[in-house]
């Protein structure tokens, strides 16, 4: 499970640099941190959650846009910002939210990598600028971490009970409530970034099909995963596991890029007549499909996501589609 998809952060980036040079708003090259800045200088005392969290991952749209006033540019479920001083470097600045417009985590995107990022105490005091004021984080990083070569493990109190494991599962990431981590240039691209964002690990990966000597025809993939009967039973929290293989078909209402991949809205018909929205989350080619198309969907059940109204989501990682 992917972080988010390279090509889609390397196609922002240019678009940063295109709306800068039109705009005729150059983007400052990075600048070393300054001496004296540590991350205590950039964290003045908080007395609420948050507090802690305002302005920062865990926080409100809104905190952002008050603190770094109006974006550069916009995208689905993300604004960015060509120069940002983040810990005394300058920084284009991505910042992605959920449907409930908080900050689920921070793409800190860099040219190339400046000069400051040889220390990694300069890279602890830029994350601490993004990161809950209360948060701490360990001093070596992850062995053989899936999150890129360099991932920290982190936490701040302020940041539990915002979202349930199955939550953070839907956000292509686990761990525990509380935690967060940070990726030194997780992506193999031309550019140099640093990921902050909630919990310490990535889902699973889906089982990978293991080639077998079957009979020809082969079995229907609605055989290898079952049919939900009522696609109301997607809503009960004790019908399905996550990781439960199963299918189902629908209308797709919506289609956005997020930092799991490509995320569907497909609107499936209950026999009393009424609809369950399902989000259904997918890696691969969507050639042909979008708002109005009819698909059928062979996953592994992935989980709610829940709103502070207590409406619930389902979600479904993509097996195949047809």
């Amino acid at each position: 499970m992917k972080w988010w998809t390279p090509v889609s952060v390397t196609a922002l980036v240019l678009l940063v640099l295109a709306a800068a040079i039109a705009s005729g708003r150059g983007i400052t090259p990075p600048a070393d941190a300054q001496d004296a800045a540590t991350p205590e200088d950039a964290s003045p005392v908080a007395t609420s959650p948050e507090q802690n969290r305002a302005a920062r991952l865990g926080g409100l749209l809104s905190e952002v846009r008050a603190e770094l006033g109006e974006p550069d540019w916009v995208d689905i479920g993300l604004v960015g910002y060509n120069s940002v001083d983040l810990g005394g470097v300058d920084t284009i600045t991505m910042v992605y939210y959920d449907d409930q417009e908080r900050v689920r985590s921070f793409l800190l995107v860099y040219l190339e990598q400046p000069v400051a990022f040889n220390n990694p105490e300069t890279i602890a005091r830029v994350v601490a600028d993004v990161a809950p004021l209360d948060g701490t984080c360990a001093d070596e990083p992850f062995e053989d971490s899936d999150l890129g070569d360099e991932v920290y493990a982190c936490r701040s109190a302020s940041l539990e009970g915002l979202y349930s494991e199955a939550q953070l599962f839907s956000f292509g990431v686990v761990g525990e409530d509380g935690s967060y981590s940070y990726a030194v240039d997780p992506t193999d691209d031309a550019f140099y970034e640093i990921a902050v964002r909630l919990g310490t690990e990535s889902p699973p990966e889906p089982p990978t099909p293991v080639p077998m000597p079957t009979p020809s025809p082969a079995p229907p993939l609605a055989e290898r995963y079952p049919p939900v009967i009522d696609i109301r039973d997607l809503l009960n929290v004790e019908r399905y596991d996550v990781g439960e293989e199963l299918s189902f078909a629908g209308t797709v209402a919506a289609v956005s890029a997020e930092l799991e991949g490509t995320v569907m809205l497909v609107e499936a018909g209950a026999a009393d007549g009424t609809f369950v929205a399902v989000s259904v989350v997918n890696d691969g080619d969507l050639e042909g499909i979008g708002p109005g198309s009819f698909i059928n969907v062979y996953g592994i059940f992935g989980g709610f996501e829940c709103d502070d109204a207590g409406f619930c989501t389902p979600t479904v990682y993509v097996i195949e589609l047809d």
